[in-house]
């Protein structure tokens, strides 16, 4: 009977043992997100630049739902930079679908100072399933020991933006520069208060119709004049691009265009046998020798005239002796009358006479 009593005593205390456990097992399911013992997963793996505080159960995120924990955290064998650490991922079967070629891994933090975790996008349909032991692309993201970081370099650029801002203000304050002597020199107010007023005149001035520019606002006419010299230009422009007179035919009539290169091209023509020398100008331009007879020609030309002008020699008295010139209007005098005299009567100068010996 004692015997008895004592098993069953020991099965009460294991029953108790076994539902302890049952009940821890049950918590820390609870506690780990609701995932079951027994839940099928897969492996999958992303290389990261540091762990920043990542561990071994650290949770992973799909699209911001809990599908899993980090099952490892190594250093990687990769010399790259961007794979520096190695992060071995268990998640849920179910979720495989979701998990794609285009997926990528991002380093999370809940808060600012809270957990790491590994955040996952949903791929899209386009891309093939990850499968077991695949590798999820990671994207960088800003963390928050960079973030700190770049805020105490900004801090420090603002101290240095406000020390220089203070330093303008108290330039300002004493008077030193443009805008200091704007704020401060009662003279630089005065001016300016007078060229306002002035100002003011002219518009005044403008608005009553003194001046030029007065007179082209308020006078009717000027709009006029104005207005009809546009329209002539508007005439003008119609009738060159109807065609009609001489600009009209230079912009529409191919004919003129085509006798404009033709004729450039003839003077490209004779520019080129210049060039090569050819013909008089072409020789003249090219042939030193042919330039130096010119040149002696002209000199001699030029001593002849000389000549002439000072009277020398029978072509300078024919210029410049006026007894020949007297000699040769008398000349040429007679010679009219004999004409008007033969004219008059002819046989008187053709009498033939004939003698017999």
């Amino acid at each position: 009977m004692a015997r008895k009593t004592m098993a069953w005593k020991e099965l009460r205390v294991g029953i108790l043992a076994i539902l302890g456990f049952v009940i821890l097992a049950a918590a820390l399911v609870l506690i780990s997100g609701g995932q079951g013992f027994f839940t099928e997963k897969y492996t999958l793996k992303t290389y990261l630049q540091s762990a920043s505080g990542l561990r071994k159960g650290s949770l992973i995120w799909l699209a911001g739902i809990e599908v899993g924990n980090v099952s490892q955290v190594n250093i990687s064998p990769s010399k790259d930079a961007n794979r520096a650490v190695e992060v071995i991922m268990r998640i849920e079967k179910k979720y495989q679908n979701a998990i794609r070629g285009d997926s990528e891994a991002t380093l999370g933090s809940i808060g600012l100072l809270g957990d790491k975790y590994i955040d996952i996008s949903r791929g899209s349909e386009t891309h093939a399933i990850l499968s077991e032991n695949g590798e999820v692309p990671s994207s960088v993201d800003a963390d928050i020991k960079r973030i700190i970081q770049n805020s105490n370099d900004l801090v420090a650029n603002l101290g240095d933006l406000v020390d220089k801002i203070n330093e303008i203000t108290g330039k300002v304050n004493v008077g030193q520069g443009t805008l200091g002597r704007l704020i401060n020199d009662p003279t630089m107010f005065k001016n300016l208060n007078e060229a306002s007023g002035e100002l003011q005149e002219l518009v005044t001035a403008i608005k009553s119709g003194e001046g030029v520019v007065g007179r082209l606002i308020s006078e009717r006419v000027l709009y006029d004049n104005l207005q009809t010299i546009i329209g002539r230009v508007n005439n003008i422009v119609t009738t060159v691009e109807s065609g009609e007179g001489l600009l009209g035919k230079l912009l529409r009539d191919p004919t003129l265009y085509d006798r404009a290169n033709s004729l450039v091209a003839k003077f490209e023509t004779v520019a080129d046998r210049l060039e090569k020398g050819e013909g008089f100008l072409g020789r003249l331009s090219k042939d030193d020798s042919l330039y130096i007879q010119f040149k002696d020609s002209l000199d001699k030309f030029a001593a002849v005239a000389e000549k002439m002008s000072k009277g020398e020699g029978t072509i300078a008295k024919l210029l410049n002796d006026p007894a020949l010139y007297s000699n040769l209007n008398d000349a040429s005098a007679e010679v009219v009358k004999f004409i008007y005299d033969f004219r008059q009567n002819p046989k008187r100068f053709l009498q033939i006479k004939f003698g017999l010996f």
